[in-house]
C-alpha cells in the first residue's frame, strides 16, 4: 500500500527579545535581578524575627512584623530609587559630535538631557570628594534615625546602615546598567524611527510639490489651449467678416490710378475729399475707422467704419448715408442705426476719403483713411 508523504513547514521563529542582547549583557542583567531579589529576601528575614521575639500576643506580633517589614521596604525602595537615579545620570551615553558640534550618533534629540546628566554627574562627584570625611558620620546618623525600624539599638543601627548601603549600591548598578543596556537601545531605536518618519515626510512633501507643479503646468497648458482656441475663433470670425466685406465691396475697389476705368475727366482719384466739411467729428457725431491687412490677400486691406454719437444726451437715430470711393459696386450706402451706432466692414485696395451724412442730412462727416493713426504705409500711399 502506497503511502503519501507530506512536508510540514518549519515553525516560524518567534521573536525573542533576549536575542537583542549579548550573553555578557544577559548575565549582568541576571546578576542585578538576583541582587534585588536577595535584598528583598534579606529584609523579609530580618523583620520576620520580630514575630517570635517578645511575650506579647501573636496577633500583635504579626501586626508589628508587618509594620517593620513595610517600613524597611520603604527605606530600601527609597535608597534603591536614589541610587538608580544617580546610576541613570552616570549611565547616559555621551553624544558623538563632529568638528562643527553636530551630533553623529543619531541621538541629537536628547542633547539637553545629556548635558543635564553631565552637569549633575560632575556636581555629585565634586561634592562627594569634598565631603568624603563626613560620609561615615552621616551614615551613623541615618542608621540611628532608622534603627527603630530594625529593632533599635546598635543592631538596628547596623542593619539600617547595611540596608541603606546595599540598596543604594544595588539601585546605582541597576540604574546604570539599565541606562547603558536598555536606554541606549531605546534612544537608538527612537532616533531611527524619527529619521524614518522624517524621510517619509520629506518624500511626501516632495511628491506633493511635484503633484502641485504638475497641476499648475496642466492648468497653464489648459489655459494656453483655451487662449489658442479663442484666438483661432477670433481669427476665423475676422476672416469671415473680411470675406463678407470683400463680397460686398467688389473686386474693383480700389484699382490703381493707371487703370483707365478709374481715371476721370478732372483726373481726381479721391472725389469725396472736401465735400463733407473735412472733419470727422461734428455736432456730437464721430466717424472713425480701423485699417489692417487681410489674411487672404496682401494687396487688400480690411476697413472697419464706425459712425457713433459722442453726446449721451443726443443719441444717433434714424439712418446714416455713407459715401465710399466710386470704384465700389455700391459707392453710396444707406444703413439703419442699431444700438446708437452704424458699422460697415469693407475691403479696400488703397486709401480714400469717406463721407457721411446723418441726422437727416444736417450733419456731415469726412475722414481721410490715409491719415488714420497706425494705418499700414502701403495702404496710405495708394
Amino acid at each position: 500500500m502506497a503511502t503519501s508523504e507530506t512536508n510540514t513547514a518549519p515553525d516560524q521563529e518567534k521573536p525573542n527579545k533576549e536575542a537583542d542582547y549579548t550573553p555578557s549583557e544577559q548575565k549582568v542583567q541576571a546578576l542585578v535581578m538576583y541582587m534585588i531579589i536577595g535584598g528583598l529576601v534579606m529584609l523579609f528575614l530580618i523583620n520576620v524575627r520580630h514575630f517570635w521575639a517578645g511575650s506579647i500576643a501573636w496577633n500583635d506580633r504579626f501586626a508589628s512584623t508587618l509594620t517593620t517589614l513595610g517600613n524597611s521596604l520603604l527605606i530600601g525602595g527609597a535608597c534603591f530609587g536614589a541610587g538608580a537615579l544617580v546610576g541613570f545620570l552616570f549611565g547616559i551615553p555621551r553624544l558623538l559630535e563632529n568638528k562643527n558640534g553636530e551630533a553623529q550618533g543619531g541621538l541629537a534629540q536628547n542633547d539637553n538631557l545629556v548635558q543635564i546628566s553631565d552637569w549633575l554627574t560632575k556636581i555629585i562627584v565634586g561634592v562627594g570628594l569634598t565631603q568624603i570625611s563626613q560620609l561615615w558620620p552621616g551614615l551613623e546618623y541615618l542608621g540611628g534615625t532608622f534603627s527603630i525600624t530594625f529593632g533599635g539599638g546598635a543592631t538596628g543601627q547596623n542593619l539600617a546602615i547595611g540596608t541603606i548601603l546595599y540598596f543604594v549600591i544595588t539601585g546605582f548598578l541597576s540604574g546604570y546598567l539599565w541606562t547603558r543596556i536598555h536606554f541606549y537601545r531605546l534612544l537608538a531605536q527612537t532616533s531611527g524611527d524619527v529619521k524614518a518618519l522624517e524621510k517619509k515626510l520629506t518624500e511626501a512633501n516632495e511628491q506633493k510639490d511635484k503633484a502641485e507643479a504638475k497641476r499648475i503646468a496642466m492648468e497653464q497648458d489648459k489655459k494656453k489651449a483655451e487662449e489658442a482656441m479663442e484666438e483661432a475663433k477670433k481669427n476665423e470670425l475676422k476672416k469671415q467678416k473680411q470675406m463678407e466685406a470683400l463680397a460686398d465691396s467688389g473686386t474693383d475697389q480700389k484699382i490703381p490710378k493707371t487703370d483707365s476705368r478709374f481715371i476721370s475727366d478732372d483726373n481726381n482719384d479721391d472725389p469725396n475729399a472736401g465735400k463733407f466739411g473735412g472733419k470727422a467729428e461734428v455736432n456730437g457725431r464721430r466717424l472713425q475707422a480701423h485699417v489692417e491687412e487681410t489674411g487672404f490677400d496682401p494687396e487688400r486691406f480690411f476697413v472697419e467704419l464706425e459712425v457713433l454719437s459722442t453726446d449721451t444726451n443726443k443719441p444717433l437715430e434714424g439712418e446714416v448715408k455713407i459715401f465710399l470711393h466710386p470704384t465700389y459696386r455700391q459707392p453710396e450706402r444707406v444703413l439703419p442705426v442699431i444700438n446708437g451706432r452704424v458699422d460697415l466692414h469693407l475691403v479696400a485696395w488703397g486709401s480714400y476719403t469717406v463721407g457721411v451724412e446723418c441726422d437727416n442730412g444736417q450733419t456731415k462727416l469726412e475722414l481721410d483713411l490715409s491719415k488714420i493713426p497706425g494705418v499700414p504705409q502701403k495702404f496710405a500711399e495708394r
